[in-house]
Order: structure tokens, then sequence, then C-alpha cells
């Protein structure tokens, strides 16, 4: 099947999702770029020769649910589809778990966890309702979540082991014949 005009949505760290990626589906698609970070510019987009369609770079702050919310209200009004969902968010946080703040506590678990999983419900809900049945969801996590880590990088760590959780719970959950 063409994938001119799919819809590729990566979540996070903007710079690293289209050197992997981006050999991994032809050309001629459109990409939406949600960071936390600074954006990359269309025209820096442009300049990279592996870069290609269409892109529409989005700020959104993923610890807060209503900036996803808009954004996903955004994507269905603008594309009415997503076809391929990079999850690649991840908060850095570092302390000692006797110091952590609560606040810094909190914007770890909304960023490393609860933004992957409503990033993967909305991308899905959003294939299945337009019967895209050859999307993907790419869900990239760290070996943190797989190895905990020294201090002070434990609290992070923990968040990571619940990626690694949800990823496999995702795979079991959406196993639908005809879908991957």
């Amino acid at each position: 099947r063409s994938r001119v005009g799919r819809l590729r949505v990566y979540w996070g760290d903007q710079v690293f999702i289209p050197t992997v990626e981006i050999d991994y589906v032809p050309t001629n698609h459109v990409d939406i770029l949600c960071s936390l970070g600074p954006m990359m510019t269309a025209e820096e987009w442009k300049a990279n020769e592996k870069m290609t369609g269409l892109m529409h770079p989005i700020k959104c702050d993923l610890s807060v649910a209503a900036d996803m919310q808009n954004m996903f209200e955004w994507i269905r009004t603008k594309f009415g589809r997503i076809d391929l969902c990079v999850c690649n968010a991840g908060l850095n946080g570092t302390g000692d778990l006797m110091d952590m703040s609560i606040e810094d506590m909190q914007k770890l678990c909304n960023v490393n966890i609860v933004s992957y999983n409503y990033c993967t419900q909305q991308s899905v809900k959003l294939m299945l309702e337009m019967n895209v049945d050859d999307g993907q969801i790419l869900m990239i996590n760290s070996d943190s979540g797989h190895i905990p880590s020294p201090p002070p990088f434990r609290y992070y760590s923990a968040t990571k082991f619940a990626v690694t959780n949800l990823v496999e719970s995702w795979r079991q959950e959406v196993h639908i014949p005809n879908h991957k």
C-alpha cells in the first residue's frame, strides 16, 4: 500500500527520532513533531536531505493533560488519522529518593508514564476509527527500564520500568486479528 500522505506523529526527543526511524518509512508523508524542548524549524527540517514530506512542529507539554488533549483534537480535525506513532518521551529527573519534591515526582510520572499511555491510547483509537489496518506504534524506552539505575536516577528508572510494563500490556491489549 502507498505511504503517500501517511501521518507520522513523534512524541518526545525530536532530534533522536527521525534519525532512528527515517529510513524505516518511505518518503512523501506528513510529520508532526511534538516536543518538550527546543523545536526543529521547518527550515532545519528541509535542510536535512533525509527529511521529506511536510512537517508540523507542535509545542506540547507532555506533563499537561490539556496540552495533549488539544494536540489530539488538532490532529483529528486537521488530518483525521494517524498511521505511525513514535513514543519517545522521557524526562530525566535526578535527585535522591529521600529529597525529591512531590512536584518533581509528579512531572516525571506525567511525562514518562501518563503521556506514553495517553498518546498510545489516542493513536490506537484513531487508527481503529479510521480503519487503519497497518498502523504502527513504536514505543522507545531506556535501558533504565530494564536495569535499576544508581543514584541519583532511581526515580527516573522506576518510571522507565513502568514503561516496560506498558509496552507489554499494550502489545497484549491490541493483539487484534489483522491489526499490528
